[in-house]
């Protein structure tokens, strides 16, 4: 995340999200030192374990390291599930 006239990570949340709050979030690539502590940094896509992001299903397998680490205790991300489900058929 960046903004401008900040630089990337917290001072960008601070600058344009006063009071934030923000945690749980897989940032793919992300440096830690640049965000608040209680996120994760997976290096790369392949580290996430979504279930087939090449073909853009990016729901969380089962063996995915982020399964039931959201602050709610659910996984990371939307529930693509519900979500797909919800919007069948919409146009």
């Amino acid at each position: 995340m960046i903004g401008t006239n900040t630089t990337t990570g917290t001072p960008t949340l601070t600058a344009f999200a006063p009071g934030y709050a923000f945690k749980k979030n897989a940032l793919i690539g992300g440096a830690s030192a640049k965000y608040p502590a209680d996120n994760f940094f997976p290096a790369a896509v392949s580290n996430v374990g979504f279930v087939n992001p090449s073909a853009g299903d990016y729901r969380l397998n089962s063996t995915s390291p982020f399964r039931g680490k959201g602050t709610d205790g659910k996984d990371l991300g939307a529930d693509l599930t519900t979500v797909l489900t919800a919007t069948q058929g919409v146009k």
